[in-house]
């Protein structure tokens, strides 16, 4: 959606980002009024940027990124299978986007969450994870919780965990970032 967007109004990507968190609202980008406009400082002046061609491009990418995800789980399992989908990242927090993917995914669509009290203490704990930091970090951490709940993940489960926690989690890390990087 960002570099949609960035690309689509010709501004550096981090600019598009920030645009996307604060006025990238996904559904009938005609429910936004016409002249409603972004104002944004490139180089030395300011640009405005129409709201609703914000929301229209920030509405067409997510559909596509939703139309992707279906396509991939409906090769993966028979769709009549799954009665929810659960989902975690940051692009979850974009105005509609939850919406989006229900309506594409044609089922319920939920946020993931940490339930482990372990991981959760860790959580807060740790700078580097706190706030909404740790969004960037919840596959993974739901993939611990799995592990710590003492049940299997795909094949993820390559080393024996330690007795540790940290130990358990420094080697959980490990061991999704050496299958997924």
């Amino acid at each position: 959606m960002t570099q949609q967007l960035s690309e689509g109004l010709k501004i550096n990507f981090e600019l598009a980002e920030d645009i996307k968190r604060s006025y990238g609202v996904i559904g009938e980008a005609n429910n936004i009024q016409e002249d409603k406009e972004i104002l944004v400082k490139k180089d030395e002046f300011y640009k405005p940027i129409k709201q609703r061609e914000v929301s229209s491009m920030v509405t067409n990418s997510s559909r596509l990124i939703c139309t992707q995800i279906k396509e991939v789980v409906e090769r993966k399992v028979v769709p009549h299978e799954i009665d929810h989908f659960i989902m975690v990242g940051k692009t979850l927090l974009t105005d509609g986007f939850i919406e989006m993917m229900e309506s594409v995914l044609g089922m319920p669509v939920a946020i993931g969450r940490i339930n482990n009290p372990e991981i959760s203490s860790l959580v807060k704990e740790n700078n580097d994870l706190s706030g909404q930091k740790y969004l960037t970090y919840l596959t993974c951490l739901g993939m611990i919780c799995e592990d710590l709940d003492n049940k299997t993940v795909g094949s993820l489960a390559l080393v024996k965990p330690a007795q540790n926690l940290v130990i358990k989690t420094f080697n959980r890390f490990k061991e999704v970032y050496q299958e997924y990087f």
